[in-house]
């Protein structure tokens, strides 16, 4: 054999081992990566989210009527005028609700305010 033949079967030799190693070398750190993030996440306790009301803040049912946006294209939480539950705009009992009676709020807490629940089929 030639040295170009064995430089050749070398080189072949090494690129296939090269990109076997690659692979587990990757898939290796992946699962690594994986198990620590899950470990961190587990453990890190500055990442909790606390949400709460200012007590110093009165918002009134009032207020919030003022505030309130009567239009069929803007608002992210709907209710009926008439009713007592109040939906998300993507759900399904949005449909039943007439026109003339909607509602719309910007948020959840606005419509709970006003004394409307979240409907069961909207959870």
């Amino acid at each position: 054999m030639s040295l170009k033949q064995n430089l050749e079967k070398i080189k072949g030799f090494l690129d296939e081992h090269l990109k076997r190693s690659f692979w587990i070398i990757i898939v290796f750190f992946t699962i690594l990566d994986a198990y620590m993030l899950g470990y961190i996440s587990k453990n890190d306790k500055s990442s909790e989210l606390m949400i709460g009301f200012d007590e110093n803040i009165e918002i009134t049912s009032e207020d919030l009527e003022k505030r309130l946006v009567v239009s069929n294209d803007s608002g992210l939480v709907v209710a009926s005028k008439n009713g007592t539950k109040y939906y998300f705009a993507w759900c399904s009992g949005v449909g039943r609700i007439n026109e003339e009676n909607k509602i719309y709020f910007n948020t959840e807490e606005e419509a709970i305010i006003l004394g409307y629940s979240l409907a069961k089929n909207c959870e």
